[in-house]
This record gives C-alpha cells, sequence and structure tokens, in this order.
C-alpha cells in the first residue's frame, strides 16, 4: 500500500474545558471554532461546532474522540470523525467527493489554539 497526499486542515480551537477525574480517566474538552481544509481535490472551511473529547485514562494513555464539519467550496457537507491519532472517518453523501469515505487517513500537529491534520490518500 501506497500513501499520498489528499489534503490537510487546520483548525482553530477554544481553550480547552477541563471537566476533571471520572470513572474512566480525565476528561479534556476542546471546541474547534473553524479552520481551513487544503488539498488538489478537496477545499473549504470547517464549521463551527466540532470538538475533541479526550479522555486520558489512568494507564496515562490518551483517548481522542474528535468530531468536525467541513463545507468544501463548492458547498458538499462532509461530516469527519476520529478516534486516536491515526484512525480518521469521513462521511459524504454527494458523488463529487466519494474519495474521503473510501480512505483511510490520519496523522496530526498540534499547538495551544489550533491542530493541523495531514490526510494521506491510499493508492
Amino acid at each position: 500500500m501506497n500513501l499520498e497526499f489528499e489534503f490537510s486542515y487546520q483548525a482553530n480551537l477554544k481553550e480547552g474545558l477541563p471537566v476533571g477525574a471520572g470513572p474512566y480517566g480525565n476528561r479534556l474538552v476542546v471546541e474547534v471554532t473553524g479552520g481551513r481544509v487544503e488539498g488538489k481535490r478537496l477545499r473549504g472551511k470547517i464549521l463551527s461546532g466540532g470538538g475533541d473529547w479526550l479522555l486520558v485514562g489512568p494507564d496515562g494513555w490518551a483517548r481522542l474522540d474528535v468530531r468536525a464539519q467541513f463545507v468544501t467550496d463548492d458547498g458538499a457537507a462532509i461530516y469527519v470523525s476520529y478516534f486516536g491519532i491515526l484512525e480518521m472517518t469521513l462521511h459524504d453523501g454527494s458523488y463529487d467527493y466519494r474519495f474521503v469515505s473510501t480512505r483511510p487517513t490520519g496523522g496530526c500537529t498540534r499547538s495551544p489554539a489550533s491542530a493541523t491534520w495531514p490526510a494521506p490518500d491510499t493508492i
């Protein structure tokens, strides 16, 4: 399997809200406020309302539950979700963007106020 760059996105984030300790670990909620998607076949904006529900368990492992919404420059809506760092799932009902629902993607870079994800295509 060969990977080829498909797109990246940069998400603007609010400061995290520490929920605190619970039965499965410490929870931190980080709200997505917007951002941008850029690639050869996919360009658009990230809508507000998504977020990262991070859970750090007593074993020290961080478990991500990330969800966001893209709207492409030509108006297609794409729902994005991923769990952990390397598994991202995208769903879209538009024929023109069917490739986002059939390709594994992954990778992430974070700073305190934004996150950037390069998403490779599988060839």
